[in-house]
Parts: structure tokens; sequence; C-alpha cells
């Protein structure tokens, strides 16, 4: 998306610590289910026309996202770069 939305990054705060707060556990789940939302909130902004974030009509994404990013592990390189 070549676009600028204001506010992505209180979303992802947002949406980080209340994740973590049910599932503690598991950081790669929480960024899952984090970016995931964020992405389809962006898209319906994006459809809208608008650079204001669709938070209301994202709602249900925001509170139940459908995972569209998946987390990978890493792990630093042992070589010298």
């Amino acid at each position: 998306m070549d676009k600028y939305f204001t506010g992505t990054g209180d979303l992802f705060t947002a949406l980080l610590l209340a994740h973590l707060c049910h599932d503690p556990d598991s950081l790669a789940a929480v960024c899952e289910r984090a970016v995931s939302a964020i992405l389809a909130v962006l898209t319906r902004t994006a459809a809208a026309g608008s650079w204001e974030l669709r938070l209301i009509q994202s709602k249900r994404d925001i509170e139940q996202p459908v995972i569209t990013v998946h987390a990978e592990p890493w792990s630093p390189s042992t070589g010298s770069e």
C-alpha cells in the first residue's frame, strides 16, 4: 500500500497490548493478530479513499481478526556481515 495513514502506530500499540493481556505466552500469535487487524483496517480505509482510519467500520476485524500474516521464527546470524 503506497499511502500514508494517521494513527497506525497508536493502533498497533493498542492491539499489541490488548492481545498480550489475553495471551501473554505467545508473542508470535499476538503479533499475527495485531498486524492482521491493522492490514484489514488499512485495506478498508484505502477502499474508502481516506487517510483517516476506519476504526468503527473495522470493529469486527479489530476484535476478531482473520489471520493473514504469519510470524516466522528468527535467529540472529552467527557469521559476520
